[in-house]
């Protein structure tokens, strides 16, 4: 077991321990356990993707549609399928990266991404995305006016997760 010692953006010092497999192991078995729970899911999702990245769990980025009639879920499922890089799934979990939305209501999956740090982004980001056969930066697409807290989420994640190195 090695111990390493992490300093935050804001000085505090975080204690991490590497334990390999075993630890991402622990993190698996105790998100199983929290999912019954709504208000444990939300408040520790952070947490616990916070020491899957510590001890070196690697997960999949996924992406979550919310209010989105048929049509523009079989197009997203189609770039995603053509572009890689994402695994589509119907939550917000630890590994969610990105939520597009269909319309601007406030869903459960809007909340729970922006208190994630995830992008929030309109359907546009998609269409764009499939005219240039790439990922584009997602800035330009993100639902900022609607969900003002979108914004200041995921750079502050992002800060730190430069801080921690990971980013």
């Amino acid at each position: 077991m090695v111990n390493s010692t992490k300093k935050t953006s804001v000085g505090t010092t975080q204690e991490c321990q590497s334990r390999g497999d075993a630890g991402a192991a622990d993190i698996r078995a105790w998100q199983e356990g929290a999912r019954g729970s709504l208000f444990v899911t939300a408040a520790a999702q952070v947490f616990v993707s916070m020491m899957a990245r510590c001890i070196g769990a690697k997960a999949m980025r996924t992406l979550v549609m919310t209010s989105m009639p048929t049509e523009k879920q079989r197009t997203l499922a189609q770039v995603v399928s053509t572009l890689g890089g994402f695994s589509i799934v119907d939550r917000v979990s630890e590994s969610t990266t990105h939520v597009v939305s269909g319309g601007h209501r406030r869903t459960l999956n809007i909340l729970l991404g922006i208190a994630r740090g995830c992008w929030i982004l309109s359907f546009e980001w998609i269409l764009w995305c499939l005219e240039q056969r790439q990922w584009i930066p997602e800035e330009p697409y993100e639902l900022s006016e609607q969900f003002p807290a979108a914004q200041f989420s995921h750079v502050g994640l992002e800060f730190t997760a430069r801080a921690f190195g990971k980013h």
